[in-house]
């Protein structure tokens, strides 16, 4: 099961419905110096978690649809013993509203959804050979996003729309608030012999247009490379193993450009990220779990940057974990 998704590098048949489940936990230890009228250091922790089921549906020998929905909580713990108009205790679950009635956030558990059509020009479902496959699709975004820009503070660059915005802001929402087109590559083999599973995937999401609030993301990309060995202790005779069926371990490298607010770029935007990860997989009946431990190398960003007067710092650990099922059912007319 390669890393990041658990429908990689799995092609199905004609009628027949895979149902996938990934789930994330993101651990962030961060910190910065004083901010304008804030005289103190600022630093707290942020956890991401994150499910997201999907399914993927075989439409002939060639194509697949595959369906997938982000749910999630972001949540901010805040360190400091002292008020700020930039971080606080709270979550993506609750709108955030200033005293004067302005939703700077809308919060919310549905985060986005992506819808693709991959073609699979090389598919041996579980047989020894190559799998390539490209996937186009479209994402569509959640509510539960920022309304203004958290990096206003002169008066005189506020929207006339927000009369009531004061200031207050939240920097982290589920979605990005905008439409993006999705494009996909995934080659992999498999084979009887260690590494029995490897190969490579790569993804990028071009933003079609501006939030409805003039927000314009990046363009986001990843780069996957992903190696399973066999495990010789594992038993297949037993109806369950503690023992994992496999070893997983992968190189992942994420990647950001700029966005901007109101055609103003946002200053911590860009960014590179380099992620290795290690885990285990294992197998009951139709059934295939993986966990895995990622720790994200931060290459370049506000937190790597030589020009940061605030002193960012940031450290991070994550775990990822994928379930896939083939639901045994064939659709009739497909």
């Amino acid at each position: 099961m390669p890393v990041g998704n658990s429908s990689n590098g799995v092609g199905v048949f004609p009628g027949e419905v895979l149902f996938t489940i990934n789930g994330n936990f993101q651990h962030i230890d961060w910190s910065h110096d004083e901010v304008g009228s804030e005289p103190f250091d600022h630093f707290g922790t942020m956890e991401t978690y994150i499910i997201s089921p999907g399914i993927t549906i075989g439409l002939t020998e060639y194509f697949n649809f595959n369906y997938n929905q982000i749910l999630g909580i972001r949540s901010m713990h805040w360190g400091p013993d002292q008020e700020s108009i930039h971080h606080r205790e709270e979550s993506t679950l609750t709108d955030y509203i200033n005293n004067q009635g302005f939703a700077q956030a809308i919060g919310g558990l549905v985060g986005d959804a992506r819808f693709k059509i991959r073609y699979l020009h090389k598919n041996v479902a579980m047989k020894e050979g190559s799998r390539i496959f490209f996937g186009l699709g479209m994402l569509v975004p959640s509510k539960s996003v920022l309304t203004e820009s958290p990096f206003l503070v002169n008066e005189e660059d506020w929207p006339e729309d927000n009369e009531h915005w004061t200031g207050e802001h939240r920097h982290f929402s589920l979605s990005d608030g905008a439409y993006k087109g999705l494009l996909e590559f995934q080659l992999f083999n498999k084979r009887h012999h260690n590494p029995v599973f490897y190969g490579f995937s790569a993804n990028i999401e071009v933003p079609l247009s501006e939030s409805k609030y003039e927000f314009m993301p990046g363009i986001s990309y990843s780069f996957i490379t992903s190696l399973i060995y066999n495990n010789n202790k594992y038993n297949s005779e037993k109806n369950f193993n503690f023992h994992p069926l496999g070893f997983s371990f992968g190189l992942s490298l994420l990647g950001l450009t700029e966005a901007s607010w109101h055609g103003v770029t946002t200053p911590n935007s860009e960014s590179k990220i380099l992620v290795p990860s290690f885990g285990g997989i294992w197998k009951l009946n139709k059934t295939t779990i993986s966990i895995s431990l990622q720790k994200p190398i931060f290459i370049t960003g506000l937190a790597q940057s030589d020009d940061d007067p605030l002193n960012n710092k940031t450290d991070a650990i994550e775990i990822v974990f994928g379930y896939r099922r083939n639901l045994g059912y064939m659709i009739p007319w497909l």
